[in-house]
């Protein structure tokens, strides 16, 4: 025992410590940040999602007046176009108030949803890159994104993947 009590045996156990401190530290570092990266991955894929459906929706009914796109839009028929296998879709008036939702075809009926003023923020100015919002069971988070739908300048709606 008198071997581990000099002070070579000490420093070994010093910088042994400190190793595991820093690579614990960089360890827990790097799960945010990939964390991070993985959510503005997810997020950026459903915004493209969803600008991509919306221009098709719009050319598909571009032949009708302004009042019955905006019908449209608000409709269960643009969340239908909207979901996918792992997405659900809603869709949200200016007020915060849910006008459709349509869940994902895999998985649960579950469509998550923020809070009212989460909708109201969104439809007022430019909406986060992503929301976290938790399941009713309150262990699964789900990944939010939230886009603002115009008439030209004029927001409509907000819908949600």
């Amino acid at each position: 025992m008198s071997r581990f009590r000099s002070l070579r045996w000490r420093l070994t156990f010093l910088y042994l410590g400190l190793l595991a401190v820093l690579l614990l530290a960089g360890g827990v570092a790097q799960y945010f940040a990939a964390r991070e990266v993985l959510f503005r991955t997810n997020a950026d894929v459903l915004a493209s999602e969803y600008s991509a459906v919306f221009t098709a929706f719009r050319k598909a009914n571009a032949s009708r007046p302004a009042a019955a796109l905006r019908a449209l839009i608000l409709s269960q028929q643009f969340t239908n176009e909207l979901r996918s296998r792992n997405t659900s879709a809603a869709v949200f008036d200016l007020n915060g108030g849910q006008v459709a939702l349509t869940p994902a075809s895999l998985g649960t009926e579950q469509v998550p949803t923020l809070t009212t003023q989460a909708y109201i923020d969104a439809a007022r100015s430019k909406p986060q890159a992503y929301y976290l919002a938790t399941g009713s069971d309150g262990t699964t988070n789900y990944l939010v994104v939230l886009n603002v739908v115009r008439n030209g300048t004029r927001p409509l709606a907000v819908a949600q993947l």
